[in-house]
Protein backbone atom coordinates (compact mmCIF):
# COMPACT_ATOMS: atom_id res chain seq x y z
CA UNK A 1 0.00 0.00 0.00
CA UNK A 2 2.85 2.35 0.89
CA UNK A 3 4.58 1.59 -2.42
CA UNK A 4 1.42 2.49 -4.33
CA UNK A 5 0.96 5.73 -2.40
CA UNK A 6 4.59 6.78 -2.89
CA UNK A 7 4.43 5.94 -6.59
CA UNK A 8 1.33 8.08 -7.00
CA UNK A 9 2.96 10.93 -5.04
CA UNK A 10 6.13 10.95 -7.14
CA UNK A 11 4.07 10.78 -10.35
CA UNK A 12 2.15 13.91 -9.34
CA UNK A 13 5.49 15.59 -8.61
CA UNK A 14 6.75 14.57 -12.09
CA UNK A 15 9.55 12.57 -10.46
CA UNK A 16 8.86 9.67 -12.78
CA UNK A 17 12.00 7.59 -12.19
CA UNK A 18 11.28 7.51 -8.43
CA UNK A 19 7.63 6.69 -9.09
CA UNK A 20 8.66 3.82 -11.35
CA UNK A 21 10.65 2.14 -8.57
CA UNK A 22 7.68 2.21 -6.17
CA UNK A 23 5.19 1.03 -8.81
CA UNK A 24 7.50 -1.83 -9.74
CA UNK A 25 7.78 -2.89 -6.11
CA UNK A 26 3.99 -2.76 -5.69
CA UNK A 27 3.37 -4.86 -8.81
CA UNK A 28 5.91 -7.47 -7.71
CA UNK A 29 3.99 -7.76 -4.41
CA UNK A 30 0.85 -8.65 -6.36
CA UNK A 31 -0.90 -5.27 -6.68
CA UNK A 32 -2.60 -5.89 -10.05
CA UNK A 33 -4.59 -2.65 -9.92
CA UNK A 34 -1.36 -0.66 -10.36
CA UNK A 35 -0.17 -2.49 -13.47
CA UNK A 36 -1.95 -0.08 -15.78
CA UNK A 37 -0.32 2.98 -14.17
CA UNK A 38 3.00 1.14 -14.19
CA UNK A 39 2.66 0.33 -17.89
CA UNK A 40 1.71 3.90 -18.83
CA UNK A 41 4.69 5.23 -16.89
CA UNK A 42 7.02 2.84 -18.70
CA UNK A 43 5.69 4.20 -22.01
CA UNK A 44 6.23 7.79 -20.83
CA UNK A 45 9.84 6.95 -19.92
CA UNK A 46 10.31 5.20 -23.31
CA UNK A 47 11.05 1.81 -21.76
CA UNK A 48 9.07 0.22 -24.53
CA UNK A 49 10.24 -3.40 -24.27
CA UNK A 50 9.25 -3.66 -20.60
CA UNK A 51 6.04 -1.70 -21.25
CA UNK A 52 5.06 -4.17 -23.98
CA UNK A 53 5.43 -7.11 -21.56
CA UNK A 54 3.41 -5.43 -18.78
CA UNK A 55 0.59 -4.25 -21.05
CA UNK A 56 0.36 -7.57 -22.86
CA UNK A 57 0.01 -9.35 -19.48
CA UNK A 58 -3.01 -7.17 -18.70
CA UNK A 59 -4.62 -7.81 -22.08
CA UNK A 60 -4.01 -11.58 -22.07
CA UNK A 61 -5.23 -12.16 -18.53
CA UNK A 62 -8.24 -14.48 -18.39
CA UNK A 63 -11.58 -12.67 -18.70
CA UNK A 64 -13.66 -12.41 -15.55
CA UNK A 65 -17.13 -13.27 -16.80
CA UNK A 66 -18.08 -9.99 -18.46
CA UNK A 67 -16.65 -7.70 -15.77
CA UNK A 68 -17.17 -4.23 -17.32
CA UNK A 69 -14.42 -2.49 -15.32
CA UNK A 70 -11.94 -5.26 -16.11
CA UNK A 71 -12.71 -4.93 -19.83
CA UNK A 72 -12.26 -1.15 -19.64
CA UNK A 73 -8.79 -1.68 -18.16
CA UNK A 74 -7.94 -4.14 -20.96
CA UNK A 75 -9.03 -1.67 -23.64
CA UNK A 76 -6.95 1.09 -22.00
CA UNK A 77 -3.96 -1.27 -21.94
CA UNK A 78 -4.47 -2.07 -25.63
CA UNK A 79 -4.51 1.63 -26.52
CA UNK A 80 -1.21 2.12 -24.66
CA UNK A 81 0.27 -0.99 -26.30
CA UNK A 82 -0.72 0.35 -29.72
CA UNK A 83 1.31 3.49 -28.96
CA UNK A 84 4.27 1.24 -28.05
CA UNK A 85 3.91 -0.67 -31.33
CA UNK A 86 3.98 2.60 -33.23
CA UNK A 87 7.13 3.77 -31.45
CA UNK A 88 8.81 0.40 -32.10
CA UNK A 89 7.62 0.49 -35.72
CA UNK A 90 6.02 -2.93 -35.24
CA UNK A 91 4.81 -4.78 -38.33
CA UNK A 92 1.44 -3.46 -39.52
CA UNK A 93 -0.12 -6.94 -39.47
CA UNK A 94 0.68 -7.23 -35.76
CA UNK A 95 -0.91 -3.83 -35.13
CA UNK A 96 -4.03 -4.86 -37.02
CA UNK A 97 -4.30 -8.05 -34.95
CA UNK A 98 -4.16 -5.95 -31.78
CA UNK A 99 -6.76 -3.47 -33.07
CA UNK A 100 -9.14 -6.22 -34.19
CA UNK A 101 -8.87 -7.99 -30.84
CA UNK A 102 -9.42 -4.70 -29.02
CA UNK A 103 -12.29 -3.64 -31.27
CA UNK A 104 -14.18 -6.86 -30.63
CA UNK A 105 -13.72 -6.34 -26.89
CA UNK A 106 -14.69 -2.65 -27.09
CA UNK A 107 -17.78 -3.41 -29.17
CA UNK A 108 -18.91 -6.09 -26.70
CA UNK A 109 -18.22 -3.68 -23.86
CA UNK A 110 -20.26 -0.95 -25.58
CA UNK A 111 -23.23 -3.32 -25.93
CA UNK A 112 -23.09 -4.43 -22.29
CA UNK A 113 -22.56 -0.91 -20.92
CA UNK A 114 -25.96 0.30 -22.16
CA UNK A 115 -27.37 -0.90 -18.84
CA UNK A 116 -24.44 0.52 -16.84
CA UNK A 117 -23.80 4.07 -15.61
CA UNK A 118 -23.81 6.97 -18.07
CA UNK A 119 -20.11 7.54 -17.41
CA UNK A 120 -19.21 3.92 -18.18
CA UNK A 121 -21.35 3.90 -21.32
CA UNK A 122 -19.79 7.16 -22.53
CA UNK A 123 -16.27 5.82 -21.94
CA UNK A 124 -17.09 2.53 -23.70
CA UNK A 125 -18.48 4.38 -26.74
CA UNK A 126 -15.43 6.65 -26.86
CA UNK A 127 -13.08 3.66 -26.73
CA UNK A 128 -15.01 1.85 -29.47
CA UNK A 129 -14.83 4.93 -31.68
CA UNK A 130 -11.08 5.40 -31.10
CA UNK A 131 -10.31 1.75 -31.78
CA UNK A 132 -12.51 1.70 -34.89
CA UNK A 133 -10.77 4.78 -36.29
CA UNK A 134 -7.36 3.26 -35.59
CA UNK A 135 -8.29 -0.02 -37.27
CA UNK A 136 -9.71 1.74 -40.33
CA UNK A 137 -6.57 3.88 -40.53
CA UNK A 138 -4.43 0.73 -40.38
CA UNK A 139 -6.42 -0.78 -43.27
CA UNK A 140 -5.95 2.45 -45.24
CA UNK A 141 -2.18 2.33 -44.67
CA UNK A 142 -2.09 -1.31 -45.78
CA UNK A 143 -4.17 -0.35 -48.81
CA UNK A 144 -6.97 -2.72 -47.90
CA UNK A 145 -10.02 -0.45 -48.31
CA UNK A 146 -12.42 -3.38 -48.78
CA UNK A 147 -11.65 -4.53 -45.23
CA UNK A 148 -12.34 -1.00 -43.99
CA UNK A 149 -15.63 -0.84 -45.93
CA UNK A 150 -16.85 -4.11 -44.43
CA UNK A 151 -15.92 -2.99 -40.91
CA UNK A 152 -17.58 0.42 -41.25
CA UNK A 153 -20.81 -1.00 -42.64
CA UNK A 154 -21.04 -3.25 -39.57
CA UNK A 155 -20.24 -0.34 -37.25
CA UNK A 156 -23.09 1.75 -38.70
CA UNK A 157 -25.56 -0.82 -37.35
CA UNK A 158 -24.14 -0.84 -33.80
CA UNK A 159 -22.91 2.69 -33.04
CA UNK A 160 -25.22 5.42 -31.70
CA UNK A 161 -26.88 7.60 -34.42
CA UNK A 162 -24.74 10.57 -33.33
CA UNK A 163 -21.67 8.72 -34.66
CA UNK A 164 -23.19 8.14 -38.11
CA UNK A 165 -21.86 11.28 -39.91
CA UNK A 166 -18.23 10.55 -38.96
CA UNK A 167 -18.62 6.85 -39.85
CA UNK A 168 -20.18 7.74 -43.20
CA UNK A 169 -17.28 10.10 -43.93
CA UNK A 170 -14.82 7.30 -43.20
CA UNK A 171 -16.85 4.95 -45.38
CA UNK A 172 -16.85 7.48 -48.22
CA UNK A 173 -13.06 7.79 -47.93
CA UNK A 174 -12.75 4.00 -48.05
CA UNK A 175 -14.85 3.85 -51.22
CA UNK A 176 -12.70 6.62 -52.70
CA UNK A 177 -9.52 4.66 -51.91
CA UNK A 178 -11.01 1.62 -53.63
CA UNK A 179 -11.65 3.84 -56.71
CA UNK A 180 -15.44 3.57 -56.38
CA UNK A 181 -16.15 7.27 -56.87
CA UNK A 182 -19.89 6.75 -57.41
CA UNK A 183 -20.37 4.98 -54.07
CA UNK A 184 -18.10 7.52 -52.34
CA UNK A 185 -20.32 10.33 -53.66
CA UNK A 186 -23.54 8.57 -52.59
CA UNK A 187 -22.17 7.96 -49.09
CA UNK A 188 -20.95 11.51 -48.52
CA UNK A 189 -24.33 12.85 -49.64
CA UNK A 190 -25.93 10.67 -46.97
CA UNK A 191 -23.57 12.13 -44.36
CA UNK A 192 -24.36 15.64 -45.59
CA UNK A 193 -28.09 15.09 -45.05
CA UNK A 194 -27.47 14.04 -41.44
CA UNK A 195 -25.04 16.88 -40.60
CA UNK A 196 -24.59 19.49 -43.36
CA UNK A 197 -21.97 21.53 -41.47
CA UNK A 198 -19.71 18.60 -40.55
CA UNK A 199 -16.19 19.68 -41.54
CA UNK A 200 -15.18 16.32 -43.04
CA UNK A 201 -18.19 16.50 -45.36
CA UNK A 202 -16.69 19.59 -47.04
CA UNK A 203 -13.21 18.08 -47.33
CA UNK A 204 -14.23 14.66 -48.62
CA UNK A 205 -16.78 16.22 -50.99
CA UNK A 206 -13.96 18.33 -52.44
CA UNK A 207 -11.77 15.23 -52.85
CA UNK A 208 -14.61 13.49 -54.67
CA UNK A 209 -15.17 16.54 -56.90
CA UNK A 210 -11.50 16.43 -57.89
CA UNK A 211 -11.74 12.73 -58.71
CA UNK A 212 -14.84 13.48 -60.80
CA UNK A 213 -12.81 16.23 -62.53
CA UNK A 214 -15.24 18.89 -61.38
CA UNK A 215 -12.40 21.19 -60.40
CA UNK A 216 -14.42 24.40 -60.14
CA UNK A 217 -16.80 22.75 -57.67
CA UNK A 218 -13.84 21.50 -55.63
CA UNK A 219 -12.52 25.07 -55.32
CA UNK A 220 -16.01 26.25 -54.30
CA UNK A 221 -16.14 23.60 -51.56
CA UNK A 222 -12.71 24.64 -50.29
CA UNK A 223 -13.87 28.28 -50.18
CA UNK A 224 -16.92 27.23 -48.16
CA UNK A 225 -14.74 25.21 -45.79
CA UNK A 226 -12.40 28.16 -45.21
CA UNK A 227 -15.38 30.44 -44.52
CA UNK A 228 -16.98 27.94 -42.12
CA UNK A 229 -13.81 26.87 -40.28
CA UNK A 230 -11.43 29.82 -40.72
CA UNK A 231 -8.91 28.75 -38.06
CA UNK A 232 -8.89 24.96 -38.52
CA UNK A 233 -5.21 25.14 -39.41
CA UNK A 234 -4.51 21.39 -39.38
CA UNK A 235 -7.07 20.78 -42.13
CA UNK A 236 -6.26 24.04 -43.94
CA UNK A 237 -2.66 22.81 -44.20
CA UNK A 238 -4.04 19.66 -45.86
CA UNK A 239 -6.09 21.80 -48.26
CA UNK A 240 -3.12 23.96 -49.34
CA UNK A 241 -1.49 21.47 -51.77
CA UNK A 242 -4.87 20.71 -53.34
CA UNK A 243 -5.52 24.39 -53.99
CA UNK A 244 -2.01 24.67 -55.45
CA UNK A 245 -2.71 21.74 -57.79
CA UNK A 246 -5.94 23.37 -58.91
CA UNK A 247 -4.14 26.63 -59.65
CA UNK A 248 -6.17 28.36 -56.93
CA UNK A 249 -3.60 28.96 -54.19
CA UNK A 250 -4.70 32.62 -54.22
CA UNK A 251 -7.91 31.46 -52.50
CA UNK A 252 -5.77 30.54 -49.49
CA UNK A 253 -3.70 33.72 -49.86
CA UNK A 254 -6.83 35.85 -49.63
CA UNK A 255 -8.12 33.88 -46.63
CA UNK A 256 -4.84 34.28 -44.72
CA UNK A 257 -4.71 38.00 -45.53
CA UNK A 258 -8.17 38.41 -44.00
CA UNK A 259 -7.11 36.55 -40.85
CA UNK A 260 -3.88 38.52 -40.52
CA UNK A 261 -5.75 41.58 -39.22
CA UNK A 262 -5.63 39.91 -35.80
CA UNK A 263 -2.15 40.09 -34.24
CA UNK A 264 -2.90 37.05 -32.05
CA UNK A 265 -3.89 34.96 -35.06
CA UNK A 266 -0.97 36.19 -37.16
CA UNK A 267 1.55 34.92 -34.61
CA UNK A 268 -0.11 31.56 -33.91
CA UNK A 269 1.74 28.37 -34.99
CA UNK A 270 -1.23 27.23 -37.09
CA UNK A 271 -1.39 30.48 -39.06
CA UNK A 272 2.39 30.39 -39.56
CA UNK A 273 2.20 26.83 -40.90
CA UNK A 274 -0.44 27.77 -43.47
CA UNK A 275 1.39 31.00 -44.33
CA UNK A 276 4.60 29.04 -44.92
CA UNK A 277 2.82 26.55 -47.17
CA UNK A 278 1.15 29.35 -49.12
CA UNK A 279 4.54 31.00 -49.67
CA UNK A 280 5.99 27.66 -50.77
CA UNK A 281 3.30 27.09 -53.37
CA UNK A 282 3.75 30.58 -54.80
CA UNK A 283 7.48 30.02 -55.28
CA UNK A 284 8.72 32.14 -52.35
CA UNK A 285 10.94 29.38 -50.99
CA UNK A 286 13.26 31.58 -48.92
CA UNK A 287 10.37 33.33 -47.16
CA UNK A 288 8.53 30.02 -46.66
CA UNK A 289 11.61 28.46 -45.05
CA UNK A 290 11.92 31.33 -42.60
CA UNK A 291 8.27 31.08 -41.52
CA UNK A 292 8.16 27.28 -41.27
CA UNK A 293 11.29 27.18 -39.11
CA UNK A 294 9.40 29.12 -36.44
CA UNK A 295 6.70 26.40 -36.47
CA UNK A 296 9.32 23.67 -36.22
CA UNK A 297 10.92 25.31 -33.21
CA UNK A 298 7.56 25.32 -31.41
CA UNK A 299 7.65 21.50 -31.19
CA UNK A 300 3.87 21.13 -31.42
CA UNK A 301 1.78 18.65 -33.42
CA UNK A 302 2.29 21.06 -36.32
CA UNK A 303 6.04 20.33 -36.34
CA UNK A 304 5.54 17.28 -38.57
CA UNK A 305 3.92 19.03 -41.58
CA UNK A 306 6.29 21.99 -41.16
CA UNK A 307 9.31 19.66 -41.05
CA UNK A 308 8.09 17.71 -44.07
CA UNK A 309 7.72 20.92 -46.08
CA UNK A 310 11.18 22.14 -45.00
CA UNK A 311 12.88 18.87 -46.01
CA UNK A 312 11.11 18.90 -49.39
CA UNK A 313 12.13 22.50 -50.01
CA UNK A 314 15.75 21.80 -49.01
CA UNK A 315 15.79 18.96 -51.54
CA UNK A 316 14.12 21.18 -54.17
CA UNK A 317 11.38 18.54 -54.44
CA UNK A 318 8.97 20.93 -56.20
CA UNK A 319 11.40 21.89 -58.97
CA UNK A 320 13.69 18.91 -59.59
CA UNK A 321 13.04 15.30 -60.60
CA UNK A 322 15.47 12.71 -59.24
CA UNK A 323 16.38 10.31 -62.05
CA UNK A 324 15.14 12.54 -64.86
CA UNK A 325 16.96 12.87 -68.18
CA UNK A 326 14.98 15.90 -69.33
CA UNK A 327 15.20 17.93 -66.12
CA UNK A 328 18.49 17.09 -64.39
CA UNK A 329 19.40 18.50 -60.99
CA UNK A 330 20.98 21.94 -60.90
CA UNK A 331 21.69 21.82 -57.15
CA UNK A 332 25.19 22.62 -55.91
CA UNK A 333 24.55 21.27 -52.39
CA UNK A 334 26.61 18.18 -51.57
CA UNK A 335 24.93 14.99 -50.39
CA UNK A 336 26.66 15.32 -47.01
CA UNK A 337 25.48 18.91 -46.43
CA UNK A 338 21.95 18.12 -47.57
CA UNK A 339 21.71 15.09 -45.28
CA UNK A 340 23.10 17.03 -42.33
CA UNK A 341 20.64 19.90 -42.75
CA UNK A 342 17.70 17.52 -43.11
CA UNK A 343 18.73 15.52 -40.06
CA UNK A 344 18.54 18.68 -37.97
CA UNK A 345 14.90 18.97 -39.04
CA UNK A 346 14.19 15.29 -38.29
CA UNK A 347 15.33 15.83 -34.71
CA UNK A 348 12.59 18.42 -34.25
CA UNK A 349 9.83 16.04 -35.38
CA UNK A 350 8.70 13.61 -32.71
CA UNK A 351 9.43 9.96 -33.46
CA UNK A 352 5.79 8.96 -33.28
CA UNK A 353 4.82 11.54 -35.89
CA UNK A 354 7.66 10.51 -38.19
CA UNK A 355 6.53 6.88 -38.10
CA UNK A 356 2.83 7.57 -38.46
CA UNK A 357 2.75 7.20 -42.24
CA UNK A 358 4.56 4.84 -44.65
CA UNK A 359 4.98 7.83 -46.97
CA UNK A 360 7.39 9.32 -44.44
CA UNK A 361 9.97 6.81 -45.66
CA UNK A 362 10.31 9.20 -48.59
CA UNK A 363 10.80 12.15 -46.25
CA UNK A 364 13.74 10.39 -44.58
CA UNK A 365 15.23 9.33 -47.93
CA UNK A 366 14.84 12.50 -50.01
CA UNK A 367 18.37 13.75 -49.12
CA UNK A 368 19.73 10.45 -50.48
CA UNK A 369 17.86 10.86 -53.79
CA UNK A 370 18.54 14.55 -54.30
CA UNK A 371 22.08 14.41 -52.92
CA UNK A 372 23.04 11.63 -55.33
CA UNK A 373 25.20 9.72 -52.82
CA UNK A 374 25.91 6.42 -54.67
CA UNK A 375 26.54 4.12 -51.65
CA UNK A 376 23.41 5.41 -49.93
CA UNK A 377 21.36 5.02 -53.11
CA UNK A 378 22.40 1.37 -53.29
CA UNK A 379 21.56 0.93 -49.60
CA UNK A 380 18.15 2.47 -50.27
CA UNK A 381 17.51 -0.06 -53.04
CA UNK A 382 18.63 -2.95 -50.84
CA UNK A 383 16.27 -1.76 -48.10
CA UNK A 384 13.14 -1.61 -50.27
CA UNK A 385 13.62 -3.88 -53.31
CA UNK A 386 11.82 -6.80 -51.63
CA UNK A 387 8.58 -4.78 -51.76
CA UNK A 388 8.54 -4.89 -55.59
CA UNK A 389 6.74 -8.24 -55.44
CA UNK A 390 4.11 -6.79 -53.08
CA UNK A 391 0.89 -6.09 -54.94
CA UNK A 392 0.08 -3.31 -52.46
CA UNK A 393 3.48 -1.61 -52.62
CA UNK A 394 2.93 2.04 -51.58
CA UNK A 395 3.55 4.56 -54.40
CA UNK A 396 5.90 6.42 -52.05
CA UNK A 397 8.20 3.38 -51.88
CA UNK A 398 7.83 2.84 -55.63
CA UNK A 399 8.97 6.41 -56.24
CA UNK A 400 12.02 5.89 -54.02
CA UNK A 401 13.03 2.66 -55.73
CA UNK A 402 12.45 3.83 -59.31
CA UNK A 403 14.33 7.10 -58.77
CA UNK A 404 17.27 5.35 -57.09
CA UNK A 405 17.55 2.80 -59.92
CA UNK A 406 17.45 5.53 -62.57
CA UNK A 407 20.05 7.62 -60.74
CA UNK A 408 22.40 4.61 -60.68
CA UNK A 409 21.86 3.99 -64.40
CA UNK A 410 19.78 0.82 -63.90
CA UNK A 411 17.11 1.92 -66.36
CA UNK A 412 15.45 -1.48 -66.89
CA UNK A 413 14.94 -2.02 -63.15
CA UNK A 414 13.70 1.54 -62.70
CA UNK A 415 11.21 1.26 -65.57
CA UNK A 416 9.96 -2.09 -64.20
CA UNK A 417 9.03 -0.36 -60.93
CA UNK A 418 7.40 2.54 -62.80
CA UNK A 419 5.32 0.10 -64.86
CA UNK A 420 3.91 -1.29 -61.60
CA UNK A 421 2.09 2.05 -61.12
CA UNK A 422 1.31 2.87 -64.75
CA UNK A 423 -2.42 2.18 -64.38
CA UNK A 424 -2.85 3.09 -60.71
CA UNK A 425 -5.80 5.36 -60.01
CA UNK A 426 -4.88 8.92 -59.08
CA UNK A 427 -5.57 9.77 -55.45
CA UNK A 428 -4.73 12.84 -53.41
CA UNK A 429 -2.67 11.07 -50.77
CA UNK A 430 -0.24 9.53 -53.28
CA UNK A 431 -0.48 12.23 -55.94
CA UNK A 432 3.06 13.60 -55.48
CA UNK A 433 4.57 10.18 -56.11
CA UNK A 434 2.19 8.91 -58.79
CA UNK A 435 2.54 12.06 -60.90
CA UNK A 436 6.33 11.95 -60.67
CA UNK A 437 6.42 8.28 -61.61
CA UNK A 438 4.21 8.85 -64.66
CA UNK A 439 6.48 11.70 -65.75
CA UNK A 440 9.61 9.59 -65.19
CA UNK A 441 8.10 6.75 -67.23
CA UNK A 442 7.34 9.17 -70.07
CA UNK A 443 10.88 10.52 -69.73
CA UNK A 444 12.31 7.00 -70.03
CA UNK A 445 10.46 6.56 -73.37
CA UNK A 446 11.86 9.93 -74.63
CA UNK A 447 9.68 12.81 -73.56
CA UNK A 448 9.73 14.47 -77.01
CA UNK A 449 8.25 11.44 -78.83
CA UNK A 450 4.76 11.85 -80.24
CA UNK A 451 3.70 8.33 -79.22
CA UNK A 452 0.28 7.73 -77.66
CA UNK A 453 1.90 6.16 -74.58
CA UNK A 454 4.03 9.19 -73.79
CA UNK A 455 1.11 11.55 -74.44
CA UNK A 456 -1.15 9.51 -72.13
CA UNK A 457 1.41 9.45 -69.31
CA UNK A 458 1.92 13.21 -69.56
CA UNK A 459 -1.84 13.76 -69.64
CA UNK A 460 -2.39 11.63 -66.52
CA UNK A 461 0.15 13.69 -64.57
CA UNK A 462 -1.12 17.05 -65.81
CA UNK A 463 -4.84 16.26 -65.60
CA UNK A 464 -5.08 16.76 -61.84
CA UNK A 465 -2.17 19.16 -61.50
CA UNK A 466 -2.28 21.99 -63.99
CA UNK A 467 -0.30 24.48 -61.94
CA UNK A 468 2.89 22.73 -60.78
CA UNK A 469 6.35 23.46 -62.12
CA UNK A 470 7.19 19.83 -62.93
CA UNK A 471 4.00 18.88 -64.77
CA UNK A 472 4.13 22.03 -66.89
CA UNK A 473 7.82 21.64 -67.70
CA UNK A 474 7.27 18.07 -68.88
CA UNK A 475 4.20 18.95 -70.91
CA UNK A 476 6.19 21.79 -72.46
CA UNK A 477 9.04 19.41 -73.36
CA UNK A 478 6.55 16.98 -74.89
CA UNK A 479 4.71 19.39 -77.18
CA UNK A 480 7.64 21.75 -77.80
CA UNK A 481 8.72 20.26 -81.11
CA UNK A 482 5.33 20.60 -82.84
CA UNK A 483 3.19 23.11 -80.94
CA UNK A 484 5.33 26.04 -79.89
CA UNK A 485 2.41 28.18 -78.72
CA UNK A 486 1.17 25.46 -76.35
CA UNK A 487 4.72 24.83 -75.14
CA UNK A 488 5.07 28.55 -74.37
CA UNK A 489 1.89 28.43 -72.29
CA UNK A 490 3.21 25.42 -70.34
CA UNK A 491 6.56 27.08 -69.65
CA UNK A 492 4.75 30.29 -68.62
CA UNK A 493 2.77 28.35 -66.00
CA UNK A 494 5.97 26.65 -64.84
CA UNK A 495 7.64 30.04 -64.47
CA UNK A 496 4.64 31.36 -62.51
CA UNK A 497 4.91 28.40 -60.12
CA UNK A 498 8.32 29.73 -59.09
CA UNK A 499 7.13 33.31 -58.76
CA UNK A 500 9.06 34.13 -61.93
CA UNK A 501 12.34 33.20 -60.23
CA UNK A 502 13.36 30.24 -62.41
CA UNK A 503 15.70 30.84 -65.34
CA UNK A 504 15.23 27.41 -66.97
CA UNK A 505 11.47 27.76 -67.46
CA UNK A 506 11.87 31.43 -68.38
CA UNK A 507 14.45 30.65 -71.06
CA UNK A 508 12.24 27.86 -72.45
CA UNK A 509 9.27 30.23 -72.49
CA UNK A 510 11.20 32.82 -74.50
CA UNK A 511 12.50 30.20 -76.95
CA UNK A 512 8.99 28.84 -77.47
CA UNK A 513 7.61 32.31 -78.16
CA UNK A 514 10.39 32.91 -80.67
CA UNK A 515 9.69 29.59 -82.38
CA UNK A 516 6.00 30.52 -82.46
CA UNK A 517 7.00 33.79 -84.23
CA UNK A 518 5.92 35.98 -81.30
CA UNK A 519 8.90 38.30 -80.76
CA UNK A 520 6.99 40.83 -78.64
CA UNK A 521 5.92 38.11 -76.20
CA UNK A 522 9.54 36.91 -76.10
CA UNK A 523 10.71 40.44 -75.26
CA UNK A 524 8.11 40.72 -72.50
CA UNK A 525 9.27 37.35 -71.14
CA UNK A 526 12.88 38.52 -71.02
CA UNK A 527 11.82 41.70 -69.24
CA UNK A 528 9.91 39.67 -66.65
CA UNK A 529 12.93 37.43 -66.09
CA UNK A 530 15.21 40.40 -65.53
CA UNK A 531 12.77 41.83 -62.99
CA UNK A 532 12.27 38.73 -60.87
CA UNK A 533 14.91 36.08 -61.60
CA UNK A 534 17.98 36.38 -59.38
CA UNK A 535 20.00 34.13 -61.71
CA UNK A 536 19.50 36.66 -64.51
CA UNK A 537 20.12 39.65 -62.24
CA UNK A 538 23.43 38.19 -61.04
CA UNK A 539 24.37 36.67 -64.39
CA UNK A 540 24.02 39.99 -66.19
CA UNK A 541 26.64 41.44 -63.82
CA UNK A 542 29.19 38.82 -64.90
CA UNK A 543 30.50 39.50 -68.42
CA UNK A 544 30.84 36.30 -70.41
CA UNK A 545 28.64 34.23 -68.10
CA UNK A 546 26.33 31.63 -69.62
CA UNK A 547 23.31 33.61 -68.43
CA UNK A 548 24.54 36.86 -70.00
CA UNK A 549 25.39 35.08 -73.26
CA UNK A 550 21.96 33.43 -73.39
CA UNK A 551 20.06 36.63 -72.58
CA UNK A 552 21.93 38.65 -75.22
CA UNK A 553 21.37 35.95 -77.84
CA UNK A 554 17.65 35.73 -77.04
CA UNK A 555 17.36 39.51 -77.15
CA UNK A 556 18.99 39.65 -80.59
CA UNK A 557 16.68 36.92 -81.88
CA UNK A 558 13.61 38.69 -80.50
CA UNK A 559 14.57 42.08 -81.92
CA UNK A 560 15.38 40.52 -85.28
CA UNK A 561 12.00 38.82 -85.30
CA UNK A 562 10.30 42.07 -84.35
CA UNK A 563 12.03 43.91 -87.17
CA UNK A 564 10.93 41.29 -89.68
CA UNK A 565 7.33 40.95 -88.49
CA UNK A 566 4.77 43.46 -89.85
CA UNK A 567 2.78 45.21 -87.12
CA UNK A 568 -0.91 44.54 -86.91
CA UNK A 569 -1.59 47.99 -88.32
CA UNK A 570 0.44 47.18 -91.44
CA UNK A 571 4.00 48.01 -92.42
CA UNK A 572 7.09 47.44 -90.28
CA UNK A 573 8.18 49.03 -87.00
CA UNK A 574 10.60 51.90 -87.32
CA UNK A 575 14.10 51.95 -85.82
CA UNK A 576 13.03 54.03 -82.81
CA UNK A 577 10.31 51.48 -81.96
CA UNK A 578 12.85 48.65 -82.02
CA UNK A 579 15.30 50.64 -79.86
CA UNK A 580 12.48 51.39 -77.38
CA UNK A 581 11.66 47.68 -77.06
CA UNK A 582 15.35 46.89 -76.67
CA UNK A 583 15.67 49.35 -73.77
CA UNK A 584 12.56 47.94 -72.09
CA UNK A 585 14.36 44.64 -71.53
CA UNK A 586 16.97 46.12 -69.23
CA UNK A 587 14.99 48.86 -67.46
Amino acid sequence: MLDAAMGSFYTRCHMFSNALNYYEAAVKKGNKELRMEYGKLLVKLKRFDRAEVVLREIIDEKDQGGDTQNDLVKVRAALSLAAVYEMLDTDMDERIRLWKETYNRAESLQTRSRNASTETMSEATEFSSRVLNALVDAYFKKREPKQAIQLLKQALTSFPPAESPSLLCLLSSAHLQSADVTEAYRTIREAQKLQPDFRQVYLISADIAIRRKDFDHAVTLYREFLAKFPEDYVNIAEVAPSLARLGSIQVLRKHLDELSNSVTVRHSPGYSLCEGLCLRYTGSIEAATKVLKTVLQGKSQLSAPAGKALVEMLCNFDFEMAGSQSLPSSSTTTAHDLTKRCEEIYQSISESLRKSNPGDAVLLSLPVLYGGDVPRLQALIDQHKATVSNENMPPSIGFLLASAYLLLGSKDEGVAVLRHFEKTYWNKKDADYLERMWLLLADSQDITRRSDEVAQLIFRAVEYNRASYLTNMYEGFHCGSTNHAKAAECFRRAMEATGGRDFVSGERYVWSQLNAHRPMEAIDGLAALERSCEAVTQGMKQPGSNVMTTVHMLRRRALAGLALRPEESGGRPDGESIRRHSRSITT
